[in-house]
C-alpha cells in the first residue's frame, strides 16, 4: 500500500518479503525515488517479515536516494537487519526510525 503523511510517501509493507515481493518493492521505490522526485519516502515494516533477500533492496533505495537528495526512512526495521545497513556504510543514506532497531552509539 502507498500513501502519503506530513509531506512523506509511505509503502507499508505486509507479510514475508521475498525474492518475488523484493523485486515489485524494488521497482516502486525506484519509481517513487528517481522517477517521481518524492522527497522523502518511507518505508513501514511493522508487519512484514523482512528476510535476507530483502536487505539489497534497501541498500540500492537509500543509495538511490543518496544520489537524488531524497530522504529515505525505514519504520520497523528488526536490529539485525540494522547492523547489515550500517556495515554496508548505510548509516547517513537511510533514517531509521524502528522501533525494534537499536539505537546507533557513536564514541
Amino acid at each position: 500500500m502507498v500513501g502519503r503523511a506530513l509531506g512523506t510517501v509511505v509503502v507499508t509493507a505486509d507479510g514475508p518479503l521475498t525474492l518475488a515481493s523484493c523485486q515489485r518493492l524494488e521497482a516502486l521505490l525506484a519509481d517513487l525515488i528517481e522517477g517521481q522526485g518524492n522527497l522523502a519516502v518511507a518505508v513501514d515494516l511493522a508487519r512484514a517479515s523482512v528476510e535476507p533477500a530483502a536487505l539489497p533492496v534497501f541498500i540500492d533505495a537509500a543509495r538511490r536516494a543518496g544520489l537524488h537528495s531524497t530522504r529515505f526512512i525505514l519504520k520497523g526495521l528488526p536490529a539485525d537487519a540494522h547492523d547489515v545497513l550500517l556495515s554496508n556504510g548505510m548509516s547517513h543514506s537511510v533514517e531509521v526510525t524502528p522501533s525494534h532497531a537499536r539505537p546507533v552509539v557513536t564514541p
